[in-house]
């Protein structure tokens, strides 16, 4: 008896600490709200909330979340005390609350907030936490390039260079984790500004980076956007001044090597109608070192052949980009039409200073040895390029469920190239000249409508329409004197023509199931080719079916996680398609050929994110498969 009575008060102890522990641990508070948009009560969500102690001056969240697709949020587990709530999302006003008083446990009831459209250009600078400058959406990533001090003055090249899973090469081509079948969207829609007309190129040095508010990257794309680009799209949302009646901005970058840019633009906006026009210049000097081994045709090369090659390739181009963009509300706000005009001038001057050593092929097989020969080509290009893009589109709002859009669109560049080579052997005192003369003109056209109806518990659906016309014409004219070796080949009048013809439809749906999202879709595709160089044609039809498929669960405000898959097609672009012959090189000619097949690229994703209080974690695996590479 009297060991029991001693162990008691322990005993009695240790239970009271079991139960009053757990709610001790708890006895924290919960923050709910909801976040929307200021002039149409939409929600928004993956709006960043973070939450301040009052009077803290270190700027460290005490807690923060993320809001749902249905605009609503939850911060959990806040300690008693005052605190300071802060909204941010990008394209919207920061909005603040202070002052807020929470007790020791339970629920307070923030309400409804409400986000207004803004200028991204703000009058105060702020740095913070390096995660505001990254956004995760269930079929995206958001990085806002606007905030990324790293890049002020450079281009578009330079911000892609900071975005996780984009390389830009030094030939100013895009790759997405590791694959270069990119689309590179400007405002979400296809300019030749960016290569959108499928030249196989992108202006991304025409773009300063201060003129860019935000690069979205999405690997994975629903069926509403073109099913072109296997390795997915990159789309460059451009600043936008939404409040001011008259806003304007300006820069003048000064680089090393040869490099000036200049971007200045002025908005103009209205209680109906807002207008926006810049323009861009670029003048830059890229250097290329070249180290090459030519392999000849062992049916045509001679005994001795150009085996080696070494020089230099400097570039120099200027570009101007004039670009004016009108925005209008009819019907009291219920229709908006947007008209859009660009431009492009590009000059391009290259000067190729090569030597090629030639070698000497063995009887016996071994490997071959110097002839003695040694063959100077000095080339000097021109290119011009023109070129014009205009775009209408309207939108029309019936009611709170349904919408109507339509865009119509048209693109159009002509480059024209002009060439005078030299060649010179020292040992057997030969010099020759030859001349090229090229031209290429793009034409692209299209028509599309949409039509959206909004579920009332939030869900989506989506159908439309599109149809797609190309069209590439292009002549090629080269000679050269008899005594240049290649004089045979480098003699010849060309021409040829490429015609090109996709009408899609689709139809896609998203659906919010509590905490799970689910957004599936369906694209059809049919695109009919045809090609013509002199008397020979060429002609393919081909059609193709492209689903795509997002799911993403949100547990908790602070934790997602994510499914995506889709399939695309990367058609060859004009350059592969024209089966004209590119004599830049005349040891290393170059054509393409209208029978290659498209690419169909099918990637799946499995992906999550934790916002945790010092960082944000978003580990992401993904597969990819390829037919007809």
């Amino acid at each position: 008896m009297s060991f029991a009575a001693k162990r008691l008060p322990i005993t009695t102890l240790t239970l009271v600490f079991i139960l009053v522990a757990p709610i001790v641990a708890v006895a924290q508070a919960t923050l709910r709200g909801k976040v929307v948009e200021h002039s149409t009560g939409q929600p928004i969500g993956y709006v960043t909330i973070s939450l301040f102690r009052s009077g803290d001056t270190t700027q460290r969240a005490s807690a923060g979340a993320l809001s749902l697709p249905d605009g609503s949020f939850v911060i959990r587990s806040v300690r008693e005390g005052l605190y300071r709530l802060r909204v941010r999302m990008i394209g919207y006003a920061v909005v603040e609350r202070d002052s807020i008083a929470v007790p020791s446990s339970g629920t307070v009831t923030l309400g409804t907030i409400s986000l207004r459209q803004e200028a991204i250009e703000q009058r105060a600078v702020e740095v913070r936490a390096e995660r505001e400058l990254q956004e995760s959406r269930p079929d995206r990533r958001i990085y806002r390039v606007g905030k990324d001090l790293t890049v002020a003055g450079g281009t578009a090249a330079d911000a892609l260079q900071n975005v996780p899973g984009v390389t830009v090469d030094q030939d100013r081509s895009i790759q997405l984790r590791g694959s270069s079948n990119v689309v590179v969207l400007l405002d979400g829609k296809p300019t030749a500004l960016t290569g959108g007309d499928r030249s196989g190129g992108t202006g991304l040095d025409n773009i300063p980076a201060d003129a860019i508010e935000a690069i979205e990257i999405v690997t994975t794309p629903d069926a509403r956007y073109d099913a072109e680009g296997g390795a997915g799209i990159v789309n460059i949302i451009l600043k936008r001044q939404r409040q001011q009646p008259l806003t304007a901005f300006g820069t003048v970058t000064v680089g090393t090597r040869d490099k000036y840019s200049g971007f200045a633009s002025i908005g103009v906006q209205t209680s109906a109608l807002r207008g926006e026009g810049s323009y861009g210049w670029t003048r830059q000097t890229f250097d290329f070192d070249r180290y090459s081994l030519l392999v000849p045709h062992v049916e045509t090369a001679g005994p001795d052949y150009p085996g080696r090659v070494t020089g230099s390739r400097p570039v120099r181009s200027e570009t101007h980009t004039p670009r004016l963009n009108l925005d209008a509300d009819l019907f009291d706000g219920a229709g908006r039409m947007t008209v859009t005009v660009g431009g492009t001038f590009q000059q391009q001057r290259t000067v190729s200073d090569a030597s090629y050593v030639y070698l000497l092929r063995q009887q016996n097989g071994t490997d071959p040895v110097l002839s003695g020969r040694t063959e100077y080509r000095t080339m000097y290009r021109g290119d011009t390029t023109t070129g014009i893009e205009a775009s209408v589109g309207y939108r029309h709002r019936f009611d709170d469920q349904w919408s109507l859009s339509t865009d119509a669109r048209t693109l159009q560049t002509r480059t024209v190239a002009g060439a005078f080579g030299t060649m010179l052997v020292l040992s057997d005192g030969i010099a020759a000249t030859n001349r090229m003369g090229s031209s290429q003109m793009i034409q692209q056209h299209s028509l599309q409508a949409d039509a959206t109806y909004r579920f009332p518990n939030r869900g989506q659906f989506d159908v439309g329409a599109k149809i797609t016309w190309r069209h590439l014409d292009a002549d090629q004219r080269t000679v050269a004197d008899s005594t240049d070796p290649l004089a045979a080949v480098l003699t010849v009048a060309v021409s040829g023509a490429v015609a090109e013809r996709i009408a899609a439809a689709y139809v896609q749906t998203m659906l919010p199931i509590g905490v799970l999202q689910l957004s599936a879709g369906l694209r059809a595709e049919a695109t009919d080719f045809r090609s013509s160089i002199g008397s020979v044609d060429f002609r393919q039809s081909y059609w193709n079916l492209f689903p795509s498929l997002n799911a993403m669960y949100s547990p908790d405000p602070l934790l997602r996680l994510s499914l995506r898959y889709s399939r695309r097609i990367s058609r060859p672009s004009n350059e592969a398609l024209s089966p004209l012959v590119q004599q830049d090189d005349p040891y290393n000619l170059r054509t393409g050929t209208p029978a290659l097949q498209p690419e169909l690229v099918d990637a799946l994703e499995l992906g999550a994110t934790a916002v945790l209080p010092w960082a944000t974690i978003a580990p992401t695996f993904y597969w990819r498969s390829h037919q007809n590479v």
